[in-house]
């Protein structure tokens, strides 16, 4: 990978800031966060304070007045002089254009986050407080600078809408503003880069930068400058757990026979006799009884036994540890990928090993080709290239020392606008999984009667399903927001703040968007959450609930949860029995969160190992 990306500014062989994590040098650096990765959050208000009094003495300028001393401020940030006046002075500034092109005036904490983010922190804003205007100010900064700056949102559509709602904003600061999804073409992508400010997610941009390496001559991103992350502990930390791969499907189909021999190899088997499946950590290992198995079934032995038994492997993975309509889709006769954090496809993605293959014998699509990999990296490695990086997302505070010990990254948590007072109410527990969606049901249709609107909130796509025709049965339609629908989403949040209105999303589909309420919904106690079974982590179970009580906006949570719950069906261990029920959900999502951080250090370590490896061979 070095010797491909040598032409290619910021290359990955020279990454800007470096995790440590080995001996004394990993101890010492996380010694040292436990002191510096939070950044006090009363000098930020303060300073942001004083922006807001600067930006009193503005309102009476006219437009030319603001327009001479935007290109005054751009001259200073070119030239690389930027004192603390002038950043205060930057930020009133383009406060007052986002209030004269909006009509809306920023706040304090929206201020306060602008400023964390400069510094090159992640700013913990809390969901509705305004994220995506509070990004423009340290943009703007960086845009002024003359380098370019990316700002990497959850998906496309985030990245569009951003893009268009705010060039307008840019615009009346003298900069332009350019926007990557992925149906643009390599010359659209092109342009898009060159503008000062350019929003795409972080698939896109790791992917172009990796084409760029393979091929020097296409030339489409210009060299990496600055960053800012919305939503940053999905992106630098849930996506951080998959490397980005660039990949060629592989010249020979020979292999498509096989897996389809081995899913009904598979299908045969008997667990406990043959193989046992341990669940919590994904895997299947297979029994000596399965050798005589494996050897007369897959064609008399003409396959090497070692290849058949991982092709067997991979079958049995697929049946018994990947589900329909929780970890992937079938969609036009192609398996995707769901995302277990966010309830959406990745049609991008494959996994690996012959475990994307599997599935698609399992369920008896087109086994397409394996691919080849032409060059990876992770999301760790590639945002350690940007000189500057910040970010902001609603949670961060409970992967505050990942932010610092992998992207070197401090945290700064902002206090809300105005009170939160959500009220989170005590998790109810049901006996069975069909307990706790009747509960659910019937909770989202007593909300419904008084006129609030409720989300509902599932962790697999075949859940939303049910409910839904549960609540149809019961006389009530709710619009339903998973991997399959995903095409609604803007129409259906738009919806999701009105009076009586019930909504089910997978996990955190939706997430970039606010629910507004109406007045009525307001009025009648605001919207109430459902969490039907709790989020692969703590930290999502926050962002979730962090949907009610936006902006002083009255609102509730729940969990409603059972002992069948994916949760704790796909990564409890036996033992868990023995635990009394109270504790056993939190010890379940400590141990995921657990496991997710380790898969997430070798994702990391294999990529710097690799490196390594093809640096020492390029020499």
């Amino acid at each position: 990978m070095t010797a491909l990306a040598s032409s290619i500014p910021g290359a990955l062989a020279s990454p800007q800031r470096k995790a440590t994590h080995h001996g004394a040098d990993g101890w010492a650096h996380a010694v040292v966060g436990r002191i510096r990765r939070r950044v006090g959050a009363g000098a930020l208000m303060r300073e942001a304070g004083a922006v807001l009094e600067r930006c009193g003495s503005l309102a009476s300028s006219d437009d030319n007045d603001l327009e001479r001393r935007a290109e005054e401020l751009r001259g200073a940030a070119r030239c690389r002089r930027e004192d603390a006046a002038t950043a205060r002075e930057s930020f009133a500034l383009v406060t007052e254009c986002i209030r004269r092109e909006t009509g809306l005036t920023l706040h304090t904490a929206q201020i306060a986050a602008g400023l964390a983010m400069m510094r090159g922190s992640v700013a913990e804003l809390a969901t509705g407080e305004g994220k995506t205007l509070a990004a423009i100010l340290p943009a703007v900064l960086a845009g002024w600078r003359g380098r370019g700056c990316h700002i990497v949102t959850a998906n496309d559509y985030l990245a569009l809408r951003d893009a268009e709602a705010n060039a307008p904003i840019f615009a009346r600061l003298g900069l332009t503003v350019g926007c990557v999804t992925e149906a643009m073409s390599a010359r659209e992508r092109a342009t898009a880069y060159r503008a000062d400010v350019t929003y795409a997610t972080a698939r896109e941009l790791s992917g172009d930068y990796l084409r760029d390496c393979l091929d020097a001559s296409r030339g489409v991103m210009l060299p990496l400058a600055e960053a800012i992350v919305d939503e940053a502990d999905f992106v630098l930390i849930d996506e951080a757990a998959t490397p980005l791969i660039l990949a060629a499907p592989s010249v020979s189909r020979d292999e498509a026979a096989w897996i389809r021999v081995a899913d009904d190899v598979a299908r045969s088997l008997v667990v406990g006799e043959h193989f046992r499946v341990d669940r919590p950590r994904r895997e299947v290992r297979l029994a000596d009884a399965s050798e005589g198995v494996i050897g007369s079934r897959m064609d008399g032995g003409r396959l090497p036994m070692r290849r058949a038994r991982e092709l067997v492997v991979a079958a049995l993975r697929a049946h018994h540890l990947h589900h329909r309509d929780a970890d992937y889709a079938v969609v036009d006769g192609r398996v995707l990928i769901v995302d277990e954090r966010t309830g959406r496809i990745s049609p991008d993605r494959r996994w690996r090993d012959g475990l994307h293959e599997a599935i698609e014998a399992k369920e008896g699509v087109e086994v397409r080709p394996s691919d080849d990999t032409l060059a990876s990296v992770s999301f760790q490695r590639f945002f350690c290239l940007y000189p500057r990086l910040s970010g902001m997302t609603g949670t961060a505070r409970q992967c505050a020392g990942e932010l610092w010990n992998v992207y070197w990254l401090r945290t700064a948590v902002i206090p809300t606008h105005r009170p939160v007072i959500r009220r989170e109410l005590r998790a109810h527990t049901c006996g069975s999984r069909d307990g706790a969606m009747d509960a659910a049901a019937r909770e989202a249709v007593a909300m419904h009667r008084v006129g609030r609107p409720v989300l509902i909130a599932t962790t697999t796509v075949d859940a939303s399903e049910a409910l839904a025709e549960q609540l149809s049965a019961l006389g009530v339609e709710a619009p339903v927001l998973n991997a399959v629908r995903h095409a609604e989403e803007a129409s259906i949040i738009a919806r999701a703040g009105r009076s009586g209105a019930i909504t089910i999303a997978t996990s955190m589909a939706g997430r970039g968007t606010d629910i507004v309420l109406d007045e009525a919904a307001r009025e009648a106690g605001g919207l109430h959450v459902i969490a039907l079974g709790h989020q692969v982590s703590r930290r999502i179970d926050r962002q979730l609930f962090g949907r009610a009580g936006r902006q002083g906006d009255p609102g509730s949570a729940r969990v409603i949860r059972s002992p069948g719950d994916d949760l704790l069906a796909r990564n409890g261990a036996p033992w868990l029995r023995c635990v009394p029920r109270v504790w056993r959900f939190a010890m379940v999502q400590r141990f995921t969160e657990r496991r997710g951080r380790r898969d997430r250090r070798s994702v990391m370590r294999r990529d710097h190992t690799l490196d390594d490896l093809l640096a020492f061979a390029s020499a």
